[in-house]
């Protein structure tokens, strides 16, 4: 048994495609901000703050997620 296509190949005869309509579209605008981005050496965590400048933030999650790593004094040991 042979299947004829459905609709013809585009050139073949003389009937039109039907035009398929585009719903209208809407475009609202965008704000984008940069933000200094770093990323933590342990963990590989991306680590961000519009606050304070990127190496604050990278501190303050050096204290909060791996304090074992951090002196008394809050700096880094590497040991």
């Amino acid at each position: 048994m042979i299947c004829a296509p459905l609709i013809s190949p585009l050139g073949a005869g003389d009937e039109k495609l039907p035009r398929v309509s585009r719903p209208s579209r809407k475009t609202f605008p965008v704000t984008v901000t940069r933000m200094p981005v770093v990323r933590c050496q342990i963990c590989g965590q991306n680590v961000t703050n519009l606050r304070v400048p990127a190496a604050e933030a990278l501190t303050e999650h050096y204290r909060r997620d791996h304090p074992e790593l951090l002196g008394d004094d809050g700096s880094y040991h590497d040991e």
